[in-house]
């Protein structure tokens, strides 16, 4: 995971916030059979749609609330991106402190920010009000905490996907005092959103998704380069080129913790359930030497498939 000189960039990253990599996205992986009325690719899918979904809203903010915290402060008027994105900013200093505090907002206008290489691109305008703030959050060897709200404006994208709606932070930062560097660290994080609406494009087609009462709880842990989700819970209604023109289920993390390994690329461990209104498709994920492993899927119904997670992490519509 990539870094800027301050512990703020450490917050998150991402691959995608709603589905991701390339690949052949044929029906592939073994199983079937069972009284399911899904094929294996659509209950593959759920499974891949509810992990990076789940995973990317979380990791989406990153572009948003870490230009927000570094244009907040005199004469920040821009911020440089990873990847050659830009962000500026206009702060209002509440209370007149001259530092970041609780109250103060930022209206930002980024084009394509990241802070990490693998995070997801944030371009158009937000506004983010900070509600708490605590400690040091510019010093790296520090232990600070903030609450954050951020607003999307008109035209917001995430990479490629059109968004509106709002996102809210929480975010406490462990320096743990043991390494000179930031190689300790710990970030705890929640993310909410009471509403987010995306407009995805495959083949030429929009498809909108309305994702509500999304909530998740994660540590991101320098040591290991890892994420691991504790909570995870949301529910999408949409259209999808493999669930259809008008999908709905209830997600939820199933068995924490749910891990993603940055160095390895993938997802280690946890299971996730994707409720519909017929069955619920329960993906479990598997490691091998540590290593992203086999990715399973099995249906209420009866009936399962799986996949390496190479072939997981490959889906496309």
């Amino acid at each position: 995971m990539s870094k800027t000189s301050s512990a703020v960039a450490v917050l998150m990253t991402a691959g995608t916030l709603a589905a991701c990599g390339g690949g052949s996205g044929g029906d592939s992986g073994g199983g079937g059979g069972g009284s399911t009325s899904l094929t294996n690719k659509q209950m593959q899918w759920y499974g891949h749609e509810t992990a990076f979904t789940g995973m990317g809203v979380s990791q989406a903010i990153e572009g948003i609330i870490v230009p927000a915290i570094m244009l907040a402060k005199p004469d920040a008027a821009s911020v440089e991106c990873d990847e050659g994105g830009s962000a500026t900013g206009i702060w209002t200093d509440a209370d007149d402190s001259g530092a970041l505090s609780a109250g103060d907002t930022v209206a930002l206008t980024a084009t394509e920010c990241t802070f990490s290489e693998d995070g997801i691109p944030f371009s158009g305008k937000a506004t983010v009000v900070f509600d708490a703030v605590s400690g040091e959050v510019y010093d790296d060897s520090a232990d600070w905490a903030l609450k954050a709200t951020a607003t999307l404006g008109a035209g917001a994208m995430f990479d490629d996907t059109l968004a509106s709606g709002s996102l809210k932070m929480d975010i406490a930062h462990a320096s743990n005092g043991t390494a000179a560097d930031e190689s300790d660290d710990v970030n705890t994080v929640k993310v909410e959103t009471p509403e987010l609406k995306l407009t995805n494009s495959y083949g030429g087609k929009t498809y909108p998704v309305t994702i509500t009462n999304y909530a998740s709880a994660f540590a991101y842990r320098a040591a290991t380069d890892t994420e691991e989700f504790s909570a995870l819970q949301f529910t999408a209604k949409g259209a999808d080129p493999v669930l259809g023109a008008a999908f709905s289920y209830d997600a939820k993390l199933a068995k924490s913790p749910l891990s993603y390994s940055w160095p390895k690329s993938g997802f280690v461990s946890g299971t996730l359930e994707t409720k519909i209104s017929t069955e619920t498709i329960t993906t479990t994920f598997s490691s091998t030497s540590g290593n992203p492993g086999t990715v399973t899927f099995s249906s209420s119904l009866g009936g399962g498939t799986s996949l390496t997670y190479a072939q997981f992490d490959d889906l496309e519509p």
